[in-house]
């Protein structure tokens, strides 16, 4: 499963992936269309930052793409769910790794092997605790969770 995938599973999203050649090659023009666009017109802007780049996309480039491509709605319902306290966004839209914890409490990390400590591992049910203990020892090891939302 892939990284999208398992963030719209865990947030309860169902996804319908194009299979049909005629859907893939409509969003493969659309994409060769703006990048073909894009990288021409952010040239003729003299745009040199990402900032300044973000300013471009947001006065110039989408105003324009819009009044050509986009067309109203009618008739839709807003079926989109709240956000509620129990969903852990960041967590979902996390990237995540499995790892095997072996016999001898270690597992492999950005190319370090790290070890987790016996007495934390056999104080957790290990069928539903493994990967919330597994986070959190990552987090305190590496130390920049916070940041980018846990983990798992």
């Amino acid at each position: 499963m892939t990284q999208i995938g398992r963030g719209l599973r865990e947030l309860g999203i169902g996804w319908i992936p194009a299979y049909s050649p005629q859907a893939k090659g409509r969003v493969e023009r659309s994409f060769g269309t703006d990048q073909d666009r894009l990288v021409k017109q952010l040239r003729l802007a003299k745009v040199k930052t990402m900032q300044d780049a973000n300013q471009f996309l947001e006065k110039e480039y989408w105003p324009e793409w819009n009044e050509r491509f986009a067309r109203p709605l009618a008739g839709v319902t807003d079926v989109h769910r709240p956000l509620t306290p129990q969903i852990d966004l960041a967590a979902s839209l996390s990237y995540v790794e499995q790892r095997v914890i072996g016999n001898d409490y270690t597992f492999w990390f950005a190319g370090r092997r790290a070890l987790v400590l016996e007495i934390l591992f056999k104080l957790t049910d290990l069928a539903s605790a493994a990967d919330d203990l597994l986070d959190k020892l990552l987090c305190d090891w590496i130390g920049y969770c916070e940041s980018i939302g846990g983990l798992k």
